[in-house]
């Protein structure tokens, strides 16, 4: 297959890796702010309880590898001009990470060196995920409802996939997507590419074409980090937490934080304007009062409504933590929003979005080796190039 614009997968490629670079020098930057012992919020808690917050904190920022299970509901119901009224979906998956024993850490220790020595990026990234590994299987549950409006008579009530990260190779496993294949022309079984390669050639690239201002980005990633020394400095007031009744994790007791958030409160304090500013000088943006204003009550009106509660558990004796929950309740009033507009549309009744997601963590940091899978297929890098190009 001919491709009639050979430049437009580069064109794409290059941007794409530009973006990953920002990202990735953003997490650098942030993480090379670290401090010994993290600051975590601690609202009204008693000292000891705020000292087991930060022991866990410190715990579970040293963590090296686990094992993971999770399940993610969303739903939203009186959506406007929808095939369907309400939509509910769920995702389970379960799966398990070795960060490589500090692979991560020597990536993002020193933002500034990384700057003087970009020609070491692609060997520091392509090293790092050599080093690290993962395991991940999702499945994708769908409501009658949806599939009944996308009108496929195939389309099953559930999908998934499996992936692996291993010795800096990615694999996927197309079996479980064959559910999604009504055509049969997807490929079976688990394919592989070279990750750690692939993406080393693509920064390279990126870095040799000269189209990035290494100095403008670092500025802009400067200006993206707003400090802040106390974390409740912004938060206090609007975050309650909570300890509750203690339960127990295997052989061990755990001690159970809910806390909630105070959005409505958060987003019209001064010190959500002052952080809001802040952000806008070191932009170099100007603003005036009135614009500030609109701004501000546009983000009351979007998020004023929103509940959030999360929760988690945390081991007395080793400090991790076990399970983690959050609940997000959002009833949407878009009628706010026209009203702001001058809107003269017939009034809705408020979208109800709600979210709740929850994990458990364990075999921490005594996980079983995780391993390529023996059947694999491996494309090699020049193939996948081509591949792409040939889309």
């Amino acid at each position: 297959m001919k491709v009639e614009n050979p430049k437009r997968l580069e064109t794409f490629m290059r941007k794409l890796l530009w973006l990953v670079l920002a990202l990735l020098l953003l997490s650098v930057s942030g993480a090379s702010l670290a401090q010994d012992i993290p600051l975590v919020p601690c609202g009204d808690l008693a000292e000891a309880d705020c000292a087991l917050l930060r022991d866990s904190a410190t715990a579970m920022q040293s963590l090296n590898a686990a094992s993971a299970s999770f399940e993610l509901q969303a739903g939203a119901a009186n959506l406007p001009d929808a095939p369907v009224e309400s939509i509910s979906i769920r995702i389970t998956g379960e799966g398990a990470f070795d960060l490589g024993g500090g692979a991560l850490q020597a990536l993002m220790s020193d933002t500034g060196a990384l700057f003087q020595n970009l020609d070491q990026l692609p060997d520091l990234v392509a090293n790092a995920l050599r080093a690290i590994s993962g395991d991940l299987t999702i499945v994708v549950f769908l409501p009658a409802n949806l599939r009944e409006a996308i009108d496929e008579p195939n389309i099953p009530d559930k999908f998934g996939f499996s992936a692996r990260l291993v010795d800096g190779f990615g694999y996927l496993n197309l079996n479980k997507l064959a559910g999604l294949d009504t055509s049969g022309e997807l490929p079976r079984g688990w394919i592989g590419v070279d990750l750690a390669e692939l993406l080393s050639r693509g920064i390279t690239e990126a870095l040799n074409s000269g189209e990035i201002d290494l100095s403008m980005l670092q500025e802009q990633l400067g200006a993206m980090q707003v400090p802040m020394d106390d974390p409740n400095a912004l938060m206090e007031g609007y975050l309650n937490i909570e300890r509750v009744a203690d339960t127990t994790v295997g052989t061990q007791q755990a001690a159970v934080f809910v806390t909630t958030v105070d959005v409505a409160g958060l987003v019209t304090s001064d010190a959500y304007r002052e952080m809001l500013m802040a952000q806008i000088e070191q932009q170099g943006a100007e603003i005036s009062k009135t614009e500030m204003e609109q701004a501000l009550a546009m983000i009351e009106a979007i998020v004023g409504s929103l509940r959030v509660e999360n929760s988690q558990t945390i081991g007395l004796d080793d400090k991790y933590v076990h399970s983690t929950s959050l609940t997000i309740n959002w009833p949407l009033d878009l009628n706010v929003i026209a009203d702001m507009f001058g809107g003269d549309s017939p009034a809705i009744d408020p979208i109800d979005i709600s979210l709740s997601f929850s994990a458990n963590l364990s075999d921490f940091n005594a996980i079983a080796p995780i391993t390529a899978p023996e059947d694999a297929s491996v494309i090699s890098v020049d193939e996948m190039i081509r591949m792409l190009e040939n889309q």
